[in-house]
């Protein structure tokens, strides 16, 4: 039968929603504890200014969270509709599902599997936007903020793990640093993955509800003939 072979086909959208899920999360949760504890988040930089004063400007990193949040939410709902969709998979091959009074366990089973992919699609998609709008209109994509008193200087920098871990922290902790160094690197890789990842969650997410709902559609048609 034609939704059979749909039906058997779900489990491979199901396994790998369920794994770039988990990795997606790990890599958020690694860049996460990078950038906050163990990279730096207040550089000292020494400045020219245009009288020729040499002078020191504390720069401090404040890191924006909803970009970070998001791929949380899109991961671990993501982590739900991949464990929700191989339950799906295994209850609706039990054989003797086609006859009328088994429709209600064939109807829970898809919209549980095609909410929780919609979930993922909308969270995943949600992510993505974040990432680009938490730019700011400094020349490190960050919002800054610069503060004065009679003896000193300090910057505060308003930015998404992303671009500080790619930008800023990567060029100025190299330099300052030499322990802390590699922290940044990491932490952009991880994140840059992650947000390009939300494209994979997507993607497998939408082609595992699909699929559930073309068997479901099929069978029901089954049924009633």
């Amino acid at each position: 039968m034609a939704y059979d072979r749909i039906l058997k086909l779900t489990v491979i959208p199901a396994i790998s929603l369920f794994i770039f899920s988990l990795v997606a999360t790990v890599l958020t949760a690694h860049a996460w504890i990078i950038t906050d504890w163990l990279s730096a988040r207040w550089i000292p930089i020494m400045k020219i200014d245009d009288d020729g004063e040499l002078w020191k400007d504390d720069v401090v990193i404040e890191y924006t969270t909803p970009s970070t949040d998001s791929t949380i939410v899109s991961g671990t709902l993501g982590l739900a509709a991949g464990v929700v969709g191989w339950l799906a998979w295994a209850h609706l091959r039990a054989p003797g599902l086609d006859v009328a009074y088994q429709k209600n366990r064939i109807v829970f089973w898809t919209i549980a599997s095609c909410v929780t992919s919609g979930a993922v699609v909308a969270s995943a998609i949600a992510s993505i936007i974040l990432h680009f709008t938490g730019r700011g209109d400094d020349e490190y994509g960050c919002k800054s903020g610069i503060f004065r008193n009679n003896t000193a200087r300090f910057t505060n920098m308003w930015c998404t793990r992303e671009i500080a871990a790619c930008g800023f922290l990567k060029d100025h902790v190299n330099a300052v640093e030499q322990d802390g160094r590699v922290y940044p690197g990491i932490a952009c890789s991880e994140t840059t993955a992650v947000k390009w990842m939300q494209i994979l969650l997507a993607v497998n997410a939408l082609v595992l509800g699909v699929m559930f709902a073309s068997q479901a559609r099929q069978r029901m048609r089954l049924i009633k003939l």
